[in-house]
């Protein structure tokens, strides 16, 4: 059972999916199929042990990540199969220090950056948890951020992170230079009201899911903030669409009581809609994920 599953992570490595489990404090995997596998992490502040894991990711190497934000404030590394491995930082304002982590991205060469909300910061760790350096340059410039809540990793390696106070996307490169960025707020095409997830194509474009009231939308942008179209008008998302993947150039998206998946071009190829608490139902649709053969998994927070 679960009280507020609330993220998701599909496992190229085992081919499993990686739950956090919210409020029982643990994450649990289970096969595709949906069979329980085995779980890890109990209530606290030892090691292995969770009081807020918000995020979960793995590396290449198939060790499991789990952001435990607040007030333990730190990142958590296990092997492959749940053995707790080390962890790194704790609560504060300085290098290797965290202030409400709220998730963890892994680099091609294997370094761990960390988003960290209330000090608006990325901090990136080597593979073993040594502190290496801290991204920070808060402000109202086009340049700067604040509130990094969602972060990835473009073709080009360069930082691409979700600005939630700006209502912006910030690209940066490796020097953590600024290169290029989506920021004008407003209802028009082309600016946010408030974006909640990005995600790329085959071809490097763009997407930004954008969950303003009445103007739940997804939009296209070139990597360097140009923007090409609205694939997808309002009101076909509700103000509770939170998550987004692409996955075989095909859009997926979880939406409160349902999940739709999407054409590159806004076409809508599938909708589940159920609320509810009972099996293929929602109550609070938050994480998808998309494994290699396309099958769908949501995890519902309730």
């Amino acid at each position: 059972n679960y009280n507020n599953a609330s993220d998701i992570f599909y496992d190229a490595h085992s081919n499993a999916l990686f739950i956090t489990d919210h409020d029982n404090s643990r994450v649990k995997k289970h096969s595709l199929e949906g069979a329980f596998i085995s779980q890890f992490g109990t209530s606290g502040s030892g090691d292995g042990q969770f009081l807020d894991a918000q995020s979960v990711t793995t590396d290449d190497s198939g060790r499991i990540i789990v952001v435990d934000s607040e007030p333990n404030a730190r990142v958590e590394v296990f092997s492959p199969t749940g053995t707790f491995l080390f962890k790194f930082g704790n609560p504060g304002d300085g290098d290797g220090l965290f202030t409400v982590p709220v998730g963890a991205a892994v680099r091609s060469n294997g370094d761990i950056v960390v988003a960290s909300a209330h000090t608006n910061s990325l901090q990136e760790f080597d593979s073993t948890g040594n502190w290496i350096r801290t991204f920070k340059d808060a402000g109202d410039n086009a340049w700067q951020f604040m509130g990094p809540y969602t972060l990835a990793f473009d073709s080009e390696d360069n930082y691409v992170l979700l600005d939630v106070y700006h209502k912006a996307i910030q690209r940066y490169s490796n020097d953590r230079v600024f290169v290029s960025g989506i920021r004008n707020s407003g209802f028009v095409s082309g600016r946010l009201t408030s974006p909640m997830s990005i995600a790329y194509d085959s071809t490097g474009n763009l997407y930004v899911l954008d969950n303003g009231a009445y103007n739940g939308r997804i939009q296209k942008f070139t990597n360097g903030g140009t923007y090409l179209s609205t694939i997808v008008e309002p009101p076909v998302f509700g103000l509770e669409a939170y998550n987004m993947v692409i996955k075989n150039d095909e859009i997926y998206v979880a939406d409160n009581i349902s999940f739709k998946k999407f054409s590159l071009t806004g076409t809508l190829l599938l909708t589940v809609e159920a609320a509810g608490t009972g099996d293929g139902q929602f109550a609070g649709a938050r994480g998808i994920a998309v494994d290699s053969t396309g099958n769908i998994y949501v995890s519902d927070a309730g």
